[in-house]
């Protein structure tokens, strides 16, 4: 009988000319056997991002898509705490983007956290269960074109290499095929960042995956999403893909 996989999952939250919303859907980024360590990875990554966003009230257009606490709830909320908001006037909302960096350099170590609780709307990452088994994951080659300028990934998706059941073999074995190119390709290291031998590699799509709107916008925060490059030693070569195993008859280790 198959066992439950605890699922941690980007949720997709992207700049706009007001501040950074939560967008439809959502991206894989790792899948554990324990919910305590699929917990842990989620806090850890949620904590990382917190910190680049810095003011959690630029997340969202209004108070209700940060929290499902009505607004007067929510100042009872955080005087529970210790902290005194602000008061709402009565044609003015709550500037809370401003109050946020008035109030936060008298937070004690603990305060912010308890705001960011009551924020419980802006979150990065979730986990989800689900069935071992339900889906597979397959390590793809990315099929890199050469436009005359640079490099673009193919319009096809790649090549499926091998597909996984777990998604920690499917890692182990695009880093070990990410390993073997990069030497090929006479690289020291993964992080042979500072080397920009041959061609440039478009990696646009991948970047975003590490949450870059979230962080320092190139041409600040009412840019669009640009277009951002990499060398050989740091543009991807393989990649996971999620795949449903039902429509699948060979192929699939039971890794």
């Amino acid at each position: 009988m198959a066992g439950l996989e605890y699922v941690i999952r980007r949720l997709n939250w992207r700049r706009t000319h007001y501040g950074i919303v939560r967008m439809p859907g959502s991206v894989v980024i790792g899948a554990l056997p324990s919910l305590e360590e699929a917990e842990d990875d989620r806090a850890h990554r949620e904590a990382e991002v917190r910190a680049r966003v810095a003011n959690p009230f630029i997340c969202g257009p209004n108070h209700a898509s940060r929290s499902r606490l009505p607004e007067p709830i929510f100042c009872d909320w955080l005087r529970d705490a210790g902290i005194e908001p602000l008061q709402a006037g009565q044609k003015k909302p709550v500037n809370w983007v401003g109050w946020w960096e008035q109030a936060r350099v008298r937070f004690t170590p603990q305060q912010p956290a308890h705001v960011w609780a009551g924020l419980d709307r802006v979150r990065f990452f979730e986990v989800i269960t689900r069935p071992e088994g339900s889906v597979g994951y397959a390590v793809v080659r990315v099929d890199w074109e050469y436009n005359d300028n640079w490099m673009e990934p193919g319009t096809e998706g790649g090549t499926p290499i091998k597909v996984f059941r777990k998604w920690e073999k499917a890692e182990q074995h695009r880093r070990e095929l990410e390993e073997k190119k990069r030497h090929d390709l006479g690289y020291s290291s993964a992080e042979d960042s500072a080397d920009d031998r041959g061609a440039r590699y478009e990696t646009t799509r991948w970047t975003e995956e590490e949450l870059w709107p979230l962080g320092s916008s190139p041409n600040g925060l009412h840019s669009e999403i640009s277009t951002t490059f990499a060398y050989g030693g740091t543009a991807p070569f393989y990649e996971i893909v999620e795949v449903d195993l039902p429509s699948l008859h060979a192929g699939v280790s039971d890794e």
